[in-house]
Protein backbone atom coordinates (compact mmCIF):
# COMPACT_ATOMS: atom_id res chain seq x y z
CA UNK A 1 0.00 0.00 0.00
CA UNK A 2 1.33 3.43 -0.99
CA UNK A 3 0.42 6.21 1.42
CA UNK A 4 0.88 9.98 1.17
CA UNK A 5 1.14 11.81 4.50
CA UNK A 6 -0.03 15.44 4.56
CA UNK A 7 -1.30 17.78 7.29
CA UNK A 8 -2.24 21.36 8.17
CA UNK A 9 -4.03 22.54 5.05
CA UNK A 10 -5.65 25.50 6.88
CA UNK A 11 -8.05 26.15 4.03
CA UNK A 12 -9.38 29.70 3.94
CA UNK A 13 -6.60 31.06 6.14
CA UNK A 14 -5.40 34.67 6.12
CA UNK A 15 -2.02 36.29 6.72
CA UNK A 16 -2.87 39.81 7.80
CA UNK A 17 -4.96 41.28 4.98
CA UNK A 18 -4.11 38.52 2.50
CA UNK A 19 -6.45 35.62 1.74
CA UNK A 20 -4.29 32.49 1.30
CA UNK A 21 -6.99 30.36 -0.35
CA UNK A 22 -5.55 30.44 -3.86
CA UNK A 23 -2.06 29.37 -2.69
CA UNK A 24 -3.41 26.57 -0.54
CA UNK A 25 -5.53 25.28 -3.42
CA UNK A 26 -2.44 25.31 -5.66
CA UNK A 27 -0.58 23.21 -3.08
CA UNK A 28 -3.46 20.73 -2.92
CA UNK A 29 -3.39 20.46 -6.70
CA UNK A 30 0.34 19.63 -6.49
CA UNK A 31 -0.52 16.97 -3.92
CA UNK A 32 -3.20 15.55 -6.22
CA UNK A 33 -0.61 15.28 -9.00
CA UNK A 34 1.55 13.17 -6.64
CA UNK A 35 -1.42 10.90 -5.95
CA UNK A 36 -1.63 10.19 -9.67
CA UNK A 37 2.10 10.03 -10.39
CA UNK A 38 2.88 7.55 -7.61
CA UNK A 39 -0.37 5.56 -7.74
CA UNK A 40 -1.12 6.35 -4.11
CA UNK A 41 -3.74 4.21 -2.36
CA UNK A 42 -4.33 6.26 0.81
CA UNK A 43 -3.83 9.94 1.61
CA UNK A 44 -3.53 10.98 5.27
CA UNK A 45 -4.47 14.46 6.46
CA UNK A 46 -3.18 14.70 10.03
CA UNK A 47 -5.45 17.54 11.17
CA UNK A 48 -6.27 21.22 10.54
CA UNK A 49 -8.05 20.90 7.22
CA UNK A 50 -9.84 24.22 7.83
CA UNK A 51 -9.57 27.51 9.67
CA UNK A 52 -12.16 27.59 12.47
CA UNK A 53 -12.53 31.38 12.08
CA UNK A 54 -14.00 30.95 8.60
CA UNK A 55 -17.59 31.91 7.89
CA UNK A 56 -20.02 29.26 6.60
CA UNK A 57 -19.65 30.52 3.03
CA UNK A 58 -15.86 30.19 3.23
CA UNK A 59 -16.08 26.67 4.61
CA UNK A 60 -18.58 25.73 1.90
CA UNK A 61 -16.17 27.08 -0.72
CA UNK A 62 -13.27 25.11 0.82
CA UNK A 63 -15.27 21.87 0.81
CA UNK A 64 -16.15 22.51 -2.83
CA UNK A 65 -12.46 22.83 -3.72
CA UNK A 66 -11.58 19.62 -1.84
CA UNK A 67 -14.31 17.84 -3.79
CA UNK A 68 -13.15 19.28 -7.11
CA UNK A 69 -9.52 18.31 -6.55
CA UNK A 70 -9.82 14.94 -4.83
CA UNK A 71 -13.11 13.39 -5.97
CA UNK A 72 -11.42 11.74 -8.98
CA UNK A 73 -8.92 10.14 -6.54
CA UNK A 74 -11.81 8.75 -4.48
CA UNK A 75 -13.71 7.61 -7.56
CA UNK A 76 -10.64 5.71 -8.74
CA UNK A 77 -10.66 3.74 -5.49
CA UNK A 78 -8.42 5.95 -3.34
CA UNK A 79 -9.02 6.54 0.37
CA UNK A 80 -8.58 9.77 2.35
CA UNK A 81 -8.13 9.45 6.11
CA UNK A 82 -8.22 12.65 8.19
CA UNK A 83 -8.33 13.60 11.86
CA UNK A 84 -9.53 16.91 13.27
CA UNK A 85 -7.00 19.46 14.50
CA UNK A 86 -7.10 22.41 16.88
CA UNK A 87 -8.09 24.76 14.02
CA UNK A 88 -10.99 22.54 12.97
CA UNK A 89 -14.27 23.46 14.67
CA UNK A 90 -15.29 20.30 16.55
CA UNK A 91 -19.05 20.65 16.04
CA UNK A 92 -18.66 21.42 12.33
CA UNK A 93 -16.25 18.52 11.84
CA UNK A 94 -18.69 16.14 13.53
CA UNK A 95 -21.48 17.38 11.25
CA UNK A 96 -19.22 16.96 8.23
CA UNK A 97 -18.32 13.45 9.36
CA UNK A 98 -22.01 12.53 9.56
CA UNK A 99 -22.54 13.94 6.06
CA UNK A 100 -19.60 11.98 4.66
CA UNK A 101 -21.00 8.79 6.18
CA UNK A 102 -24.17 9.34 4.17
CA UNK A 103 -22.34 10.12 0.94
CA UNK A 104 -21.74 7.28 -1.50
CA UNK A 105 -18.64 7.10 -3.68
CA UNK A 106 -18.54 4.14 -6.02
CA UNK A 107 -15.13 2.87 -4.87
CA UNK A 108 -13.17 5.16 -2.52
CA UNK A 109 -13.89 6.74 0.84
CA UNK A 110 -13.19 9.97 2.74
CA UNK A 111 -12.95 9.00 6.42
CA UNK A 112 -12.90 11.93 8.85
CA UNK A 113 -12.31 11.32 12.58
CA UNK A 114 -13.39 14.05 15.04
CA UNK A 115 -13.02 11.53 17.89
CA UNK A 116 -10.43 8.79 18.55
CA UNK A 117 -11.07 5.52 16.70
CA UNK A 118 -9.41 2.86 14.56
CA UNK A 119 -10.17 1.67 11.05
CA UNK A 120 -8.92 -1.12 8.79
CA UNK A 121 -8.08 -0.43 5.14
CA UNK A 122 -6.96 -3.37 3.01
CA UNK A 123 -5.21 -5.10 5.88
CA UNK A 124 -3.54 -1.95 7.30
CA UNK A 125 -4.72 -0.68 10.70
CA UNK A 126 -5.02 3.05 11.35
CA UNK A 127 -5.38 4.53 14.85
CA UNK A 128 -6.89 8.00 14.51
CA UNK A 129 -6.21 10.48 17.32
CA UNK A 130 -7.55 14.02 16.82
CA UNK A 131 -6.21 17.03 18.67
CA UNK A 132 -6.37 16.53 22.45
CA UNK A 133 -9.43 18.40 23.75
CA UNK A 134 -11.73 17.78 26.70
CA UNK A 135 -14.59 16.97 24.31
CA UNK A 136 -12.60 14.30 22.45
CA UNK A 137 -10.82 12.64 25.37
CA UNK A 138 -12.83 13.31 28.49
CA UNK A 139 -16.27 12.43 27.17
CA UNK A 140 -17.55 15.98 27.64
CA UNK A 141 -17.69 15.46 31.39
CA UNK A 142 -17.37 18.47 33.69
CA UNK A 143 -14.06 18.55 35.51
CA UNK A 144 -13.13 20.26 38.73
CA UNK A 145 -9.76 21.48 37.56
CA UNK A 146 -8.62 24.83 38.90
CA UNK A 147 -5.87 25.73 36.44
CA UNK A 148 -5.10 25.34 32.76
CA UNK A 149 -2.22 23.05 33.73
CA UNK A 150 -4.63 20.72 35.58
CA UNK A 151 -6.96 20.70 32.59
CA UNK A 152 -4.15 19.91 30.16
CA UNK A 153 -2.91 17.17 32.49
CA UNK A 154 -6.35 15.56 32.57
CA UNK A 155 -6.64 15.72 28.76
CA UNK A 156 -3.17 14.19 28.38
CA UNK A 157 -4.14 11.32 30.69
CA UNK A 158 -7.33 10.85 28.66
CA UNK A 159 -5.32 10.79 25.42
CA UNK A 160 -2.93 8.15 26.74
CA UNK A 161 -5.78 6.02 28.07
CA UNK A 162 -7.68 6.17 24.78
CA UNK A 163 -4.58 5.38 22.74
CA UNK A 164 -3.82 2.39 24.97
CA UNK A 165 -7.41 1.19 24.57
CA UNK A 166 -7.19 1.42 20.78
CA UNK A 167 -3.80 -0.29 20.72
CA UNK A 168 -5.11 -3.20 22.74
CA UNK A 169 -7.91 -3.72 20.21
CA UNK A 170 -5.58 -3.95 17.18
CA UNK A 171 -4.45 -7.18 15.61
CA UNK A 172 -0.68 -7.62 16.24
CA UNK A 173 -0.41 -9.56 12.98
CA UNK A 174 -1.35 -6.53 10.86
CA UNK A 175 0.73 -3.36 10.29
CA UNK A 176 -0.28 -0.35 12.40
CA UNK A 177 -0.20 3.37 11.54
CA UNK A 178 -0.85 6.14 14.06
CA UNK A 179 -2.37 9.39 12.78
CA UNK A 180 -2.41 12.20 15.36
CA UNK A 181 -2.58 15.98 15.65
CA UNK A 182 -0.39 16.69 18.68
CA UNK A 183 2.63 18.61 19.94
CA UNK A 184 5.58 16.37 20.77
CA UNK A 185 8.16 17.84 23.16
CA UNK A 186 10.87 16.48 20.87
CA UNK A 187 9.88 18.73 17.94
CA UNK A 188 12.02 21.72 16.98
CA UNK A 189 9.09 24.12 17.46
CA UNK A 190 8.24 25.39 20.94
CA UNK A 191 4.88 27.07 20.31
CA UNK A 192 2.51 25.93 17.58
CA UNK A 193 0.73 28.12 15.03
CA UNK A 194 -1.46 30.80 16.67
CA UNK A 195 -1.31 29.21 20.10
CA UNK A 196 0.13 30.32 23.41
CA UNK A 197 2.46 28.06 25.33
CA UNK A 198 -0.11 27.52 28.08
CA UNK A 199 -2.77 26.31 25.65
CA UNK A 200 -0.72 23.36 24.43
CA UNK A 201 -1.10 19.80 25.63
CA UNK A 202 2.52 18.69 25.31
CA UNK A 203 3.48 15.03 25.23
CA UNK A 204 6.50 12.80 24.84
CA UNK A 205 5.79 10.49 21.91
CA UNK A 206 8.91 8.43 22.57
CA UNK A 207 6.78 6.60 25.13
CA UNK A 208 4.63 5.07 22.39
CA UNK A 209 6.10 5.79 18.92
CA UNK A 210 8.04 2.51 18.70
CA UNK A 211 4.79 0.55 18.79
CA UNK A 212 3.84 1.65 15.26
CA UNK A 213 5.05 0.91 11.76
CA UNK A 214 4.58 4.60 10.85
CA UNK A 215 3.48 7.65 12.84
CA UNK A 216 1.86 10.49 10.86
CA UNK A 217 1.79 13.72 12.86
CA UNK A 218 0.19 17.06 12.18
CA UNK A 219 0.13 20.36 14.14
CA UNK A 220 3.79 21.41 13.89
CA UNK A 221 4.22 23.19 10.57
CA UNK A 222 7.94 22.64 10.18
CA UNK A 223 8.53 19.31 8.34
CA UNK A 224 10.73 17.02 10.47
CA UNK A 225 11.41 13.53 11.68
CA UNK A 226 11.00 12.86 15.40
CA UNK A 227 13.76 10.57 16.69
CA UNK A 228 13.24 7.98 13.93
CA UNK A 229 12.52 7.66 10.20
CA UNK A 230 9.06 6.25 10.80
CA UNK A 231 7.86 9.17 12.99
CA UNK A 232 7.25 12.42 11.09
CA UNK A 233 5.55 15.79 11.00
CA UNK A 234 4.74 16.36 7.33
CA UNK A 235 4.37 20.12 7.93
CA UNK A 236 1.90 22.60 6.47
CA UNK A 237 1.25 22.80 2.73
CA UNK A 238 2.19 26.51 2.44
CA UNK A 239 4.30 28.92 4.49
CA UNK A 240 1.58 30.30 6.73
CA UNK A 241 3.47 33.06 8.55
CA UNK A 242 6.90 34.64 9.02
CA UNK A 243 7.93 31.85 11.38
CA UNK A 244 7.96 29.54 8.35
CA UNK A 245 10.09 31.73 6.05
CA UNK A 246 12.90 29.18 5.86
CA UNK A 247 10.70 26.06 5.67
CA UNK A 248 10.90 23.87 2.59
CA UNK A 249 7.40 22.43 2.37
CA UNK A 250 6.77 18.83 1.38
CA UNK A 251 4.55 15.79 1.79
CA UNK A 252 5.75 12.31 2.73
CA UNK A 253 5.34 9.21 0.58
CA UNK A 254 5.86 5.77 2.07
CA UNK A 255 4.97 2.19 1.24
CA UNK A 256 3.86 -0.44 3.70
CA UNK A 257 3.08 -4.13 3.41
CA UNK A 258 2.29 -6.93 5.86
CA UNK A 259 5.86 -6.80 7.19
CA UNK A 260 5.81 -3.04 7.85
CA UNK A 261 7.60 -0.19 6.07
CA UNK A 262 9.04 -1.30 2.74
CA UNK A 263 11.72 1.44 2.68
CA UNK A 264 12.59 4.85 4.10
CA UNK A 265 9.85 7.47 3.47
CA UNK A 266 10.42 9.86 0.56
CA UNK A 267 9.83 13.62 0.74
CA UNK A 268 7.99 15.18 -2.22
CA UNK A 269 8.47 18.97 -2.45
CA UNK A 270 5.67 21.51 -2.57
CA UNK A 271 6.39 24.79 -4.33
CA UNK A 272 4.88 27.69 -2.40
CA UNK A 273 5.09 31.47 -2.31
CA UNK A 274 7.93 33.19 -0.39
CA UNK A 275 7.53 35.32 2.72
CA UNK A 276 9.78 38.30 3.47
CA UNK A 277 10.29 40.64 6.41
CA UNK A 278 12.27 43.67 5.25
CA UNK A 279 13.36 47.11 6.39
CA UNK A 280 13.57 49.81 3.70
CA UNK A 281 14.09 53.49 3.01
CA UNK A 282 12.78 55.59 0.12
CA UNK A 283 15.85 54.80 -1.97
CA UNK A 284 15.15 51.07 -1.70
CA UNK A 285 11.67 51.22 -3.21
CA UNK A 286 12.85 51.03 -6.82
CA UNK A 287 14.68 47.75 -6.07
CA UNK A 288 11.86 45.98 -4.24
CA UNK A 289 10.91 43.80 -7.20
CA UNK A 290 14.41 42.32 -7.06
CA UNK A 291 14.61 42.17 -3.27
CA UNK A 292 11.28 40.35 -2.93
CA UNK A 293 11.14 37.99 -5.86
CA UNK A 294 8.68 37.25 -7.40
CA UNK A 295 7.11 40.56 -6.44
CA UNK A 296 3.62 39.62 -7.64
CA UNK A 297 3.51 36.57 -5.32
CA UNK A 298 5.73 37.56 -2.41
CA UNK A 299 4.09 37.97 1.00
CA UNK A 300 5.85 40.91 2.63
CA UNK A 301 5.94 42.63 5.99
CA UNK A 302 7.93 45.83 5.68
CA UNK A 303 9.24 48.57 7.92
CA UNK A 304 9.59 51.88 6.11
CA UNK A 305 12.13 54.36 7.50
CA UNK A 306 11.31 57.85 6.21
CA UNK A 307 11.68 61.55 7.00
CA UNK A 308 8.37 63.34 7.34
CA UNK A 309 9.92 66.70 6.37
CA UNK A 310 10.85 65.30 2.95
CA UNK A 311 7.96 63.12 1.87
CA UNK A 312 4.68 61.61 3.06
CA UNK A 313 4.90 57.97 4.09
CA UNK A 314 1.38 57.45 2.69
CA UNK A 315 2.62 58.26 -0.82
CA UNK A 316 5.54 55.89 -0.44
CA UNK A 317 3.22 53.18 0.90
CA UNK A 318 1.12 53.42 -2.27
CA UNK A 319 4.27 53.09 -4.41
CA UNK A 320 5.28 50.02 -2.40
CA UNK A 321 1.85 48.45 -2.85
CA UNK A 322 2.08 48.89 -6.63
CA UNK A 323 5.26 46.79 -6.54
CA UNK A 324 4.31 44.42 -3.71
CA UNK A 325 0.52 44.00 -3.87
CA UNK A 326 0.58 41.16 -1.32
CA UNK A 327 2.08 43.03 1.61
CA UNK A 328 0.48 41.65 4.74
CA UNK A 329 1.85 44.00 7.42
CA UNK A 330 3.77 47.24 7.66
CA UNK A 331 5.34 49.69 10.07
CA UNK A 332 6.45 53.29 9.61
CA UNK A 333 9.44 54.80 11.41
CA UNK A 334 9.86 58.57 11.13
CA UNK A 335 13.53 59.50 11.19
CA UNK A 336 12.49 63.05 12.07
CA UNK A 337 12.18 62.33 15.78
CA UNK A 338 10.52 65.69 16.50
CA UNK A 339 7.43 64.48 14.64
CA UNK A 340 7.65 60.79 15.54
CA UNK A 341 5.31 60.95 18.55
CA UNK A 342 2.71 62.84 16.51
CA UNK A 343 2.97 60.36 13.62
CA UNK A 344 2.67 57.37 15.95
CA UNK A 345 -0.44 58.89 17.49
CA UNK A 346 -1.98 59.38 14.03
CA UNK A 347 -1.06 55.86 12.97
CA UNK A 348 -2.67 54.41 16.07
CA UNK A 349 -5.78 56.46 15.40
CA UNK A 350 -5.90 55.21 11.79
CA UNK A 351 -5.37 51.62 12.86
CA UNK A 352 -8.19 51.98 15.41
CA UNK A 353 -10.48 53.34 12.70
CA UNK A 354 -9.64 50.47 10.36
CA UNK A 355 -10.16 47.90 13.09
CA UNK A 356 -13.51 49.44 14.04
CA UNK A 357 -14.69 49.37 10.41
CA UNK A 358 -13.62 45.74 9.95
CA UNK A 359 -15.27 44.59 13.18
CA UNK A 360 -18.52 46.38 12.26
CA UNK A 361 -18.61 44.82 8.80
CA UNK A 362 -17.66 41.40 10.15
CA UNK A 363 -20.50 41.51 12.66
CA UNK A 364 -23.14 42.68 10.19
CA UNK A 365 -22.15 40.59 7.18
CA UNK A 366 -21.89 37.18 8.84
CA UNK A 367 -24.84 35.71 6.93
CA UNK A 368 -24.74 38.01 3.92
CA UNK A 369 -24.38 36.01 0.66
CA UNK A 370 -21.71 38.45 -0.57
CA UNK A 371 -20.17 39.09 2.85
CA UNK A 372 -16.72 37.77 2.00
CA UNK A 373 -16.62 39.79 -1.24
CA UNK A 374 -17.63 43.02 0.57
CA UNK A 375 -15.04 42.47 3.34
CA UNK A 376 -12.31 41.92 0.76
CA UNK A 377 -13.33 45.13 -1.04
CA UNK A 378 -13.29 47.03 2.28
CA UNK A 379 -9.75 45.78 2.97
CA UNK A 380 -8.66 47.02 -0.46
CA UNK A 381 -10.24 50.45 0.05
CA UNK A 382 -8.67 50.86 3.48
CA UNK A 383 -5.27 49.86 2.09
CA UNK A 384 -5.59 52.30 -0.83
CA UNK A 385 -6.22 55.10 1.64
CA UNK A 386 -3.19 54.05 3.69
CA UNK A 387 -5.35 52.83 6.56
Amino acid sequence: MKILHTADWHMGDYLGRIDRSEEIIQSLEQIDSYLKTYNVDVMIVAGDLFNYRNRPAQIQSSIGEIKRIFLPFLQSGGTIIAVSGNHDHEIFIQALRDTLDLALVERGRFHLAPEPESILVDGIQFALMPYPTAHAYLGGKALNYKTVAEKNGAILDGFKAKLAEIQSSLNPQFPKILVAHIHDIGSSVRVAYRMSEGEEVLMDVSNFSDDWDYVAFGHIHKPQYIRADHVRYSGSVVRLDAGEIEDDKSVTLFEIDQRGLVSKPVLLPIECDPIYRIEITESDISNLATTCHPACKALVHYTLNYNSTERSHYQMAKEIENILPRWYGREFVNENRLNQAHVEENLQRIEDIAETVKKYLDLNLTNHPRGREILKLADQLLAEEGI
